[in-house]
């Protein structure tokens, strides 16, 4: 993926690799929060082709996520399913019945 704010260079990231990006400049910050946030004009994310592609599908918007986002529900259902894996059924079944 790509993604594109004028007049900077073009940010290339990786598949479902976290991409940290950071700035000195407060308006170089708000403007990106609010497009990521809010789907705005003023970054356009791309894909390999450089064909352009709708921010809330094709990246997930995390933030600070202290203050942002409640990690626990957006990791739970991926950690439940990793426990049923990795624990023995009976000892599974000690824990939902606890």
């Amino acid at each position: 993926m790509n993604l594109a704010y004028y007049p900077f260079q073009l940010i290339t990231t990786k598949p479902s690799e976290v991409t940290v990006i950071d700035t000195a400049s407060p308006k170089v910050l708000t403007d990106l929060i609010e497009a990521l946030r809010n789907d705005l004009d003023k970054v356009v994310l791309s894909n390999d082709q450089l064909e352009p592609q709708e921010i809330r599908k094709a990246s997930l918007w995390i933030g600070d996520p202290m203050l942002e986002l409640d990690l626990d529900k957006l990791f739970q259902r991926l950690i439940y399913k990793r426990m049923e894996l990795l624990i023995e059924n009976q000892r599974l079944v000690e824990l939902i019945d606890q």
